[in-house]
């Protein structure tokens, strides 16, 4: 019986270093895409700031507040210490299927297996993600630059609801 990949890092058999350098040619011709293109997308990644995504997801928890929406499904009120952060690491879990393990550290009590285990058991429930989805489609609609090109149309849908 083969192993689940379900939980297994996705990024686990890309090219990386000389492997990818020496594929790019091949890839680009397969593709149809110019090598130029590539040489775009490579000085635009260079000027990029490295940041990573659970970093953005607390940005925008910050910003945004959607993480009050997440509540103990029986103590309502019942707020943890470093809530946020335990509740970002689950979305992201979650958003990319792959298992607690790439976000568990045992030196952040927030981030610690246990706790996350329990956020996820505890706080990630229907109610809840669709309270924070509304919050996060009406933080968006105030965006200017949404407004100027939304049609007020919501384009995904949970798996949740």
């Amino acid at each position: 019986m083969a192993p689940s990949v379900r939980y297994a890092d996705p990024r686990l058999g890309l090219l990386e270093g000389e492997l990818l350098a020496s594929a790019r040619p091949f890839i680009c011709r397969t593709l149809g895409l110019p090598p130029p293109l590539v040489a775009l997308c490579e000085a635009v990644k260079a000027r990029l700031p490295h940041v990573d995504l659970p970093e953005i997801l607390r940005e925008i928890a910050a910003w945004t507040g959607f993480t009050e929406k997440f509540t103990h499904i029986s103590e309502r009120e019942a707020r943890a210490a470093h809530l946020p952060i335990s509740l970002c690491a689950v979305l992201m879990v979650e958003a990319y299927n792959i298992g607690l393990s790439p976000l568990v550290r045992s030196d952040v009590t927030a981030l610690r297996w246990s706790r996350l285990v329990w956020v996820s058991q505890h706080y990630l429930w229907n109610d809840t993600l669709t309270e924070a989805n509304a919050r996060l489609v009406a933080a968006q609609n105030q965006i200017p630059l949404m407004l100027a090109h939304s049609t007020g149309l919501l384009a995904t849908k949970s798996k949740w609801t």
